[in-house]
């Protein structure tokens, strides 16, 4: 936020909320990369598991990308284009 001179409350709270989905998001998917893999290595492999697992991260993948789209979607609309600039350029920076 420090690229936002006169950052807006809502912002900072929907970076903020959005940070802490990202966090859960990332938990939840390694999780299900280690069940995967577990699935894979285990003496008896078990195809039902593995297609549930697997369907699980992909789901979870999708909802992190409307999350995504979303976010940015919303700092889009509360930004001017100066703001924008400046925003997503930090973003782009910080990836």
């Amino acid at each position: 936020m420090a690229y936002l001179p006169n950052a807006q409350q809502q912002l900072k709270e929907k970076l903020q909320l959005f940070q802490q989905q990202e966090i859960t998001n990332h938990k939840k998917t390694r999780h299900l990369y280690s069940d995967i893999f577990n699935l894979l290595l285990a003496p008896v492999f078990e195809p039902s598991l593995y297609e549930e697992k697997s369907q699980q991260l992909a789901q979870l993948k999708r909802q992190k990308d409307k999350l995504i789209k979303n976010f940015i979607k919303e700092t889009a609309l509360s930004l001017d284009q100066q703001q924008r600039k400046r925003f997503f350029r930090a973003l782009r920076l910080a990836t």
